[in-house]
């Protein structure tokens, strides 16, 4: 009796449950057949039990607008291995995706595989062969420059923070180095530096610094920085294509902790 009491709940009250009943036992093809029985008292204007084959389910979803949860399950496991499909031999990637036929083969509940955009932004980035940056590629794949930082950059991180081959433990940003701590658990979180390492490339990744130093980018003339003496900042393509040449006159290197401070130094 309790199952009756919470199936009452869960329909309305025991004058919907009892309608809904007889219109399954007089209206259905499974009530027809016997596959679903229902056990009357006080002249069938109670509920003593209902027994249910699992057959009937497909037609009961069927009546009530639902996916059968076992139609679900399959659609998302061929929807999943056509997304594998797309990726070739990435072993990373396909590790992946068995992963998640994995699971959802044993039955379980995964919610990602029913995300879409998910597996065309995962798939998008394996196939990354020049940098590019973060904002450029959002346009490319979602037609919006800003929703990979909103809504996907977190996700891929996980993904490949599970399943790089690039990705090493503790990995954080380069750009995190004299900061406090909590804003670098933030940067670590982001994963700036492993998006840039399969090819995504932040704006927020920059240096910068105060003083008499001198670089050179390639092979192009010094640049003596002393000149800007409201400081310096470069962004992460300079930083990877410049070399120190001197720091004529330093005395002393200082790391600030924070930005805040390191402004009003």
């Amino acid at each position: 009796m309790n199952k009756i009491t919470e199936m009452m709940e869960f329909v309305g009250g025991r004058r919907k449950l009892i309608d809904q009943a007889r219109f399954i036992e007089n209206n259905t093809q499974a009530g027809h057949d016997g596959k679903i029985r229902i056990s009357w008292i006080q002249v069938n204007s109670d509920i003593k039990k209902i027994d249910c084959d699992v057959s009937s389910i497909p037609e009961l979803c069927r009546l009530e607008g639902v996916e059968d949860s076992r139609a679900k399950q399959l659609r998302l496991i061929e929807s999943v291995k056509q997304w594998k499909s797309e990726v070739g031999d990435c072993d990373w990637i396909c590790r992946y995706y068995d992963d998640i036929l994995g699971r959802l083969e044993a039955g379980k509940s995964v919610t990602e595989a029913e995300e879409d955009m998910r597996f065309k932004c995962i798939n998008a980035i394996t196939r990354i062969k020049e940098p590019v940056w973060e904002r450029v590629f959002s346009a490319k794949v979602f037609k919006d420059s800003k929703k990979f930082e909103k809504c996907y950059r977190q996700k891929m991180v996980s993904i490949l923070t599970k399943y790089s081959p690039y990705y090493e433990k503790d990995m954080e940003d380069y750009d995190t180095e004299g900061e406090e701590d909590d804003a670098k658990e933030d940067k670590k979180k982001s994963g700036l530096e492993i998006l840039k390492m399969h090819g995504i490339m932040s704006y927020a990744q920059t240096m910068e610094w105060k003083g008499p130093l001198s670089y050179r980018i390639d092979d192009t003339c010094v640049i003596d920085t002393s000149k800007q003496i409201y400081g310096t900042i470069i962004n992460t393509q300079t930083l990877e294509h410049a070399s120190p040449v001197s720091l004529a006159g330093c005395k002393r290197i200082m790391t600030i902790e924070n930005k805040a401070n390191y402004e009003s130094m």
